[in-house]
């Protein structure tokens, strides 16, 4: 236990050294999920961001490279801190209903808390220490929003016999609403969709209340590399075209946990391809084995099935012998 206080203690300091970025990642680009982390399990994440803002007279790719602690407790609250470079905010986020085969996850949360962005940080003066970032409005402090998560199962998509996906929407403030015409009728509406061809790859696409983010991630055990495209639309502009991209690396460190990140599903609503059968269900492997209780569990069923058959024969063979002693007796 003292080597993992020293340790959490050591990326915290890390944190002092290191740029900001907008990367929030209370879900998985962008965008905030409904799932929390487990009671006793915590996630290291280390990313490497970088911007090009046609826009500004820097015209250089900028490379920002940032990490961010996350902590569950009680399986039902996760809490999050982040930042470096004078930029620094946590994040809260709490349960409120949890995952079942007809119902979705539900959770509230605030994001960029304790930052030192405005609320309205798009009409900043000279004066502010943020008025020359291009990503202000993603620091943002006490962006406040609710979300819904929910696991299925797509069939005969793009060609594959079961897509086991995760879809999310919500609503936000504050980072959360953008403001150009379309985003403003928004009003802070967020969405993304997750796909699993299997249980190590997963893609991802969101809205992330004002811009569209791609991205990919591939799990190894409990590592997980994700890689992001952020802001495409952006990237797309026939004049001033901006570039954001981001590559991560996170740790999941679930020894002591005995719950799971997201709910499991029976295999007709999510197939064993489901990116929640790795890194992202604490309790279950990265590669996608079911845990050691549930392993447990079926091992222990077969058991009795074996026994009950053979005490099923073992009654038949005393029948057997009773009526041949009848049929003796009977003859005599």
């Amino acid at each position: 236990m003292k080597r993992i206080v020293l340790s959490l203690l050591a990326v915290i300091a890390l944190f002092s050294c290191l740029e900001a970025t907008p990367f929030t990642l209370t879900g998985e680009l962008r965008v905030p999920d409904a799932y929390v982390l487990p009671n006793k399990a915590a996630k290291f994440q280390f990313n490497s961001y970088i911007r090009k803002e046609q826009s500004t007279p820097k015209t250089d790719f900028e490379f920002i490279p940032s990490g961010m602690l996350q902590v569950g407790i009680l399986n039902r609250v996760e809490l999050g801190v982040m930042g470096g470079d004078n930029m620094y905010w946590m994040h809260a986020k709490v349960k409120i209903v949890e995952e079942t085969v007809s119902v979705p996850q539900v959770a509230i949360g605030v994001d960029n808390i304790a930052s030192k962005a405005r609320e309205n940080s798009r009409i900043i003066p000279v004066t502010d220490d943020l008025y020359g970032n291009p990503d202000r409005c993603y620091y943002e402090k006490n962006s406040f929003y609710a979300v819904a998560s929910k696991q299925t199962v797509l069939r005969g998509l793009f060609g594959i016999q079961e897509l086991s996906t995760v879809l999310s929407a919500g609503f936000g403030r504050n980072r959360f609403v953008g403001q150009i015409p379309l985003t403003k009728k928004l009003e802070g509406l967020f969405f993304s969709a997750e796909f699993s061809p299997n249980a190590k790859m997963t893609f991802i696409t969101e809205m992330d209340g004002h811009n569209i983010n791609l991205g990919a991630k591939y799990n190894i055990k409990n590592f997980s590399v994700k890689l992001g495209y952020l802001g495409l639309e952006e990237s797309l502009k026939d004049d001033n075209p901006n570039h954001r991209i981001s590559l991560g690396l996170s740790y999941l460190f679930d020894k002591y946990a005995d719950a799971r990140r997201r709910p499991s599903m029976p295999d007709s609503q999510v197939g064993s391809g489901s990116s929640n059968v790795t890194q992202q269900q604490v309790g279950q492997s990265q590669s996608g084995v079911p845990n050691a209780s549930a392993n447990e569990l079926m091992e222990e069923l077969r058991k009795i099935r074996e026994s009950r058959a053979e005490s099923q024969k073992v009654l038949e063979d005393l029948r057997r012998q009773l009526l041949e002693l009848e049929k003796e007796a009977a003859g005599e």
